[in-house]
């Protein structure tokens, strides 16, 4: 090994030039002399110096950055001291300014301190603060929803009252709330709906005004031979709507202000009440049918036959309690033939005396009939009508028949005419649809 003369660089013995410097090596021996030795004591020293100059440099490089270390450390400390510091005296300061904002009574009072002031976002914060305490509390609840109705979502308010209430069935307060709440909503069956369900007597009582009972009728469902009128009633101040077809009854159906009749058939009546605070009641619904029947055919006295002058009589019919009569010779009577008030004369030859019935609803019996052969020369005199008495002749009623007297005729020496019966005709019902004249009873048209 050999060193470069130009740097010192270490070098192999058969290398020619320094592979540090590019110094050539001389080969040629070159003879030390006193100066150039000591150029090279000079030239190591200040290696020697140089080395120790940038060993210093870095020892105080790193004393410094150890230093700057150690000084962002006590930054650091500072700092999170300063911060724990500065935290302490937040809360504290919040402690003292609060006056013990621990307690629930207090964040309560400070949250109703803003709800009145209209400061509702802050009054919020502080029963949200309230109820991380007390998160059961129906007061700081119903606070609550009153704030969320402040701020627009009353739909929120309504679902918090309505827990409220499903967890404390007896505190008014949020029945008053809610209440107002659902009124401004115009939602006045979810009123009836609360009301309905709450089992606390003194609440209902006070909200009764909210309340609409429901419609009352007059007469029971079921089936009727008679016509029948229906009368709805309800208590209190409100009003009554009906249908009769089945559909639902509405503010939109008909109002009823008087009793309604039924008509033939089968009726599905609906009704609800109303209350001037536009709450409605329930839906109450009675089935009716009505099946009128049609009156049994005439009773006809005497029989159908053949008549002499002594024996000629009155005619007399009788019906069914509570219908009107009505008669005719030859034809077949309707409700504007003869109206029946008491016995009809057989007139002279042959003819047929019919006669119907009429119910109070206007149903028509079958005609029923009798044929009679009047001859009252037969006995060599006519026997005179009879004057009627004065006591005045009845119209009948409750299946009673009506006859005035009739005087016994003469006795001639003339020998007794045979009274030779012919058969009674058979009725046959024949619908009647000509009006009742005016004033006579049960003048409906059978249909």
């Amino acid at each position: 090994m050999k060193n470069c003369s130009q740097c010192g660089a270490p070098m192999q013995d058969d290398e020619v030039i320094c592979p540090v410097c590019g110094q050539e090596v001389q080969l040629v021996p070159d003879y030390e002399t006193m100066e150039s030795r000591m150029y090279e004591q000079k030239k190591q020293k200040e290696q020697e110096e140089e080395e120790n100059r940038r060993l210093e440099e870095e020892r105080l490089c790193q004393e410094e950055m150890e230093q700057q270390a150690k000084a962002r450390k006590r930054r650091r400390i500072l700092i999170l001291v300063f911060l724990a510091v500065a935290a302490a005296a937040i809360v504290c300061f919040l402690l003292l300014s609060r006056g013990g904002s621990g307690s629930f009574e207090h964040q309560m009072q400070r949250a109703e301190t803003a709800y009145s002031n209209s400061n509702y976002e802050e009054a919020l914060d502080y029963i949200q603060q309230a109820l991380a305490l007390e998160p059961d509390s129906a007061e700081a609840l119903t606070l609550r929803a009153q704030i969320y109705d402040k701020l627009g979502d009353s739909e929120k308010a309504a679902q918090e009252l309505e827990q409220v209430i499903a967890d404390n069935p007896n505190y008014e307060a949020a029945y008053n709330i809610l209440i107002r709440i659902y009124n401004d909503l115009n939602e006045p069956d979810k009123i009836r709906e609360l009301l309905d369900n709450c089992q606390n007597a003194e609440i209902k009582e006070k909200y009764s005004s909210y309340l609409c009972e429901d419609p009352v009728f007059s007469l029971s469902e079921g089936t009727y031979d008679t016509e029948q009128t229906v009368e709805i009633s309800v208590s209190g101040d409100a009003d009554i709507y009906y249908t009769t077809d089945g559909t639902e009854p509405t503010e939109n159906s008909t109002r009823y202000t008087e009793g309604i009749q039924l008509e033939e058939g089968t009726t599905t009546l609906r009704a609800i009440a109303v209350n001037a605070m536009g709450i409605r009641s329930s839906i109450v619904e009675a089935h009716y049918t009505i099946r009128l029947s049609v009156p049994n055919q005439p009773s006809i006295q005497p029989a159908s036959g053949s008549y002499t002058g002594s024996t000629a009589t009155k005619i007399t019919v009788t019906a069914d309690a509570g219908c009107t009569i009505y008669y005719s010779f030859d034809t077949r009577p309707t409700t504007s033939s003869t109206r029946y008030t008491g016995p009809v004369t057989m007139p002279d030859g042959t003819h047929t005396f019919y006669a119907i019935a009429v119910n109070a609803a206007g149903k028509i019996s079958a005609a029923a009939s009798a044929t009679y052969v009047v001859d009252r020369s037969a006995s060599g005199s006519v026997i005179p009508t009879p004057t009627p008495t004065t006591e005045p002749e009845r119209t009948p009623s409750s299946g009673q028949t009506v006859s005035t007297p009739t005087p016994t005729p003469t006795p001639t020496p003339t020998e007794e005419p045979t009274v030779t019966e012919e058969p009674t005709p058979t009725p046959t019902e024949e619908p009647e649809t000509t009006p009742p004249e005016s004033g006579s009873e049960g003048g409906q048209t059978e249909e």
